[in-house]
């Protein structure tokens, strides 16, 4: 993978992960209905990389696949972001050494 596609790469799991934690902080005090359309927002988002990506075996692939794949619903909300906002630093965590 070339540096400039690492790089952005990691500032797209960036993003993900300040979103996911915006989305926790409304959570959080009581905005529900927004924590949800953040979340959304960010599937919608995931999808689309997906449909317009390589496919590759990526780790960065493979991470979006998880997250579009995450259950609806306000019952998992708290949980699905912060396995967004805890993945996403993983990922970018281990793209930074790799």
């Amino acid at each position: 993978m070339s540096k400039i596609n690492k790089e952005y790469l990691i500032e797209r799991a960036k993003i993900y992960r300040e979103e996911a934690q915006r989305a926790i902080e409304l959570f959080l005090s009581g905005d529900i209905y927004r924590a949800q359309l953040v979340k959304r927002t960010i599937i919608k988002s995931c999808c689309s990389e997906l449909k317009n990506g390589q496919q590759e075996t990526d780790a960065y692939y493979e991470l979006l696949e998880k997250m579009a794949a995450l259950p609806e619903g306000e019952d998992s909300l708290f949980e699905n972001l912060d396995w967004i906002r805890v993945n996403c630093r993983v990922y970018i965590d281990s793209a930074k050494w790799s």
